[in-house]
């Protein structure tokens, strides 16, 4: 707990920008998954637009 206070108190917002970008990344590659689990699970009617499910 410590660490968290002195990165806030010294840089806080690098620490924020870090935090938000971790968020994204990680719904980010969660995404990633699902669509792939989604592919796996439907291979024999697979839709043409799979991979737009991502974007």
């Amino acid at each position: 707990m410590k660490i968290i206070r002195l990165l806030l108190k010294n840089s806080g917002k690098n620490f924020f920008l870090a935090a938000i970008s971790s968020f994204l990344s990680g719904g980010s590659s969660a995404g990633v998954i699902a669509v792939i689990n989604y592919a796996i699970a439907n291979l024999n009617s697979l839709p043409v637009e799979t991979p737009w499910l991502f974007v």
